[in-house]
């Protein structure tokens, strides 16, 4: 692994931030199977009113990186679920068909927002995305207690052509108010999907009760599919991974890993570093750890180099 001191500014600073576009948030890789190709990673760029785009830039295997010119997928205004803005949960291919499960984000009166699941394919090797579906959205979460849900974000799954299998997701049902601020309140679980809806429950991530937010699960690829990472935030803004095992259907913590960069190792990662995601070239050993530092990646995406983590 490369020192702490050599973490790279992977995406700033870019065409984009000077118009009135910002950040790249939530970073999300899409890995070709076909080795020497560059490798996709997706990524949430917000504009003037704080609303977000998908945005793609491609990372060949020496580590330059080519944005793409046009926004990948925009749903401003689309007076449904997600006219607020976008981020990013997953993007995998399915027979040949590249898909992209986004969260949606819609102001409300009742709270600060609403963020839920939605689907949308490529047809164009995932240069743009076509809304497809709302998903996970019909069915109550009987397992969850108290309000209905605010937030409901699909962060990664396995699901088949038809959306069956699992996920992860991030459920809140309740907020937190820090100084004058609202934040939401939030937990991770894997549940069983038919159809692209709920089906059941199999496991929810262990929290302690400092950590008031946990969100944005995924699996790590390759040899450690058994270990996934979800980011959990403290009321004294203290915002970081944490690691957990799946074992015999259940996740639990995994006391011994710890994410390389932590708050306080960077100018722009006081606070903050969240949302990590793992690029992993086909046959080789090398790897690109991407994570958002402070303001939940508005100063960028930052990125350092592994060998075999």
């Amino acid at each position: 692994m490369s020192e702490i001191e050599d973490v790279r500014l992977l995406i700033r600073n870019t065409n984009w931030k000077s118009g009135p576009y910002s950040g790249f948030l939530t970073p999300t890789a899409f890995l070709s199977d076909v080795t020497g190709q560059p490798q996709v990673v997706y990524g949430a760029v917000r504009d003037e009113l704080g609303r977000g785009v998908i945005r793609g830039v491609s990372v060949s295997d020496s580590l330059s990186v080519l944005p793409f010119d046009e926004i990948c997928f925009d749903r401003r205004n689309s007076d449904a679920f997600d006219t607020d803005g976008t981020i990013l949960g997953h993007v995998n291919s399915v027979n040949e068909i590249i898909r992209l499960y986004y969260v949606g984000f819609r102001r409300s009166k009742k709270v600060k927002f609403q963020a839920f699941s939605g689907l949308a394919e490529s047809y164009d090797m995932g240069k743009s995305f076509v809304f497809k579906q709302r998903i996970l959205d019909k069915q109550a979460f009987p397992f969850i207690e108290g309000n209905e849900p605010d937030i409901v974000a699909c962060h990664w799954n396995n699901l088949d052509l038809q959306g069956n299998g699992f996920a992860l997701i991030a459920i809140g049902n309740s907020w937190l108010k820090i100084g004058s601020v609202s934040y939401p309140k939030y937990s991770s679980y894997m549940i069983a999907v038919e159809n692209f809806q709920y089906s059941g429950l199999i496991s929810k991530f262990p929290q302690t009760s400092d950590i008031y937010r946990l969100g944005r699960p995924r699996f790590l690829p390759g040899e450690k599919q058994r270990i996934a990472v979800a980011t959990g935030g403290k009321p004294d803004g203290d915002y970081r991974p944490y690691f957990f095992e799946f074992m015999n259907d259940s996740f639990i913590k995994r006391a011994d890993i710890e994410f390389p960069i932590n708050p306080g190792h960077g100018l722009f990662c006081q606070q903050q570093v969240s949302y990590p995601e793992l690029v992993k070239w086909p046959n080789q050993t090398k790897e690109l750890f991407l994570f958002n530092g402070d303001q939940m990646g508005i100063d960028g995406c930052f990125g350092f180099e592994t060998e075999g983590w």
